[in-house]
Parts: structure tokens; C-alpha cells; sequence
């Protein structure tokens, strides 16, 4: 019974994005070469869409030209994103930095939206897609969205962490927990992995 609502649930439900897509945000560019812009920007698939001034026509920017971006949302609210293609893909895409400067970095696609259900009925959903990147590597491993129903979230972190069996006992012995996040698994790797 709990399976056929779920799956009900899922059939029925639909995520609303806004149709016009991602706004002009107040972004600061860094490039690879080190110089700075500054203006109105976007991600866009055939690159980053900028304009230094709301006079000016906007322009595209490869992904592999920058090092990093930081845009305004709500209020006074900076992110930092960066650009990286993935294991699966040679596309770029654009991650939200939440552990960066250690052998291990974490980054994630935060998706916000509205899951409308049978019966009219609405409500906030949050999605994050998480990313994994060691300091050797180039480009990303995704993990995914934690699901402990129907992913291989667990089975994909676990192999990720291979190279560190005291993490994978952290794991084991539920000291560490999947539904906590993977923050605390990537701070654990870097204090006690790293330098295996």
C-alpha cells in the first residue's frame, strides 16, 4: 500500500520552474587568466550571458575561460559557482561551491520549485544533486540526490570512498549517516584520508 501512494505521489506530482528561466543576477567574474568583470549575467547552454552595463549588449563567455562566479540572489545573499564538466558528460554545468579548498571539494545544483499534487494542492521542494571532485581530478562525480528508496546514492558514495576504509567503517558503524548530508563524510576524508 505505502508503495502504490508513492508511486501515485510521483506520477502525479510536477515541478514548476519559471518559464522564462534564470534572471539577470548582479555577478562578479573571475577568468582563468585572473581578470575580473563585473556587471549582469546568466548561465545559458552555449555559455555565460554577461553584460558589464544595462546599456550594453550582452555577451557570451566560455565556461572554460572561468575560474569562478559569484552572484547576487535575495537580499544581500552571494553564492559562488563554478564551472565543471562531469565523468558522465563533456558538458559544463554549473555547481554551488559547499566545501571547497581541501583534497576533497563538495559542490551541488540546488534546485527550488513548487511540486503540485492531485487535488490542487501545492508545496515548496528543494532538490540538491550533489558532486564530488578530489584535488587530482578535473572533472566531477556526481553522486545525486539522496533517496534512500529508490537511488544508488548510498552504493555511489561508498565507491567514491573506496580509497578511505576508515570512512567506509565511519559508514558501516552509522557514526556517519547519509540522510545528515555529505558534509560531515567530507570532512572526515579530509582530516583522516587524504593523506593515505
Amino acid at each position: 500500500m505505502k508503495f502504490t501512494l508513492l508511486f501515485l505521489f510521483l506520477a502525479t506530482a510536477n515541478f514548476s520552474y519559471s518559464q522564462f528561466g534564470e534572471p539577470y543576477r548582479a555577478t562578479e567574474i573571475v577568468l582563468h587568466s585572473g581578470d575580473t568583470l563585473t556587471g549582469m549575467g546568466k548561465t545559458k547552454n552555449k555559455g555565460f550571458k554577461f553584460r558589464s552595463g544595462s546599456a550594453e549588449k550582452p555577451y557570451y563567455i566560455e565556461y572554460s575561460a572561468i575560474d569562478f562566479i559569484q552572484q547576487k540572489f535575495s537580499g544581500k545573499e552571494w553564492k559562488t559557482f563554478k564551472f565543471f564538466q562531469t565523468n558522465n558528460s563533456d558538458k559544463f554545468i554549473r555547481v554551488e561551491e559547499l566545501m571547497v579548498g581541501g583534497p576533497l571539494e563538495l559542490y551541488a545544483i540546488v534546485a527550488t520549485g513548487n511540486a503540485a499534487v492531485a487535488g490542487g494542492f501545492s508545496f515548496p521542494v528543494t532538490t540538491v544533486t550533489n558532486y564530488l571532485k578530489k584535488s587530482d581530478e578535473e572533472k566531477l562525480t556526481e553522486i545525486g540526490i539522496y533517496d534512500p528508496v529508490f537511488s544508488d546514492y548510498t552504493s555511489k558514495v561508498k565507491n567514491y570512498f573506496s580509497d578511505c576504509p576508515k570512512l567506509l567503517e565511519q559508514i558501516e558503524n552509522k557514526k556517519l549517516r547519509f540522510r545528515d548530508g555529505l558534509e560531515k563524510m567530507v570532512e572526515f576524508y579530509n582530516n583522516n584520508c587524504a593523506l593515505e
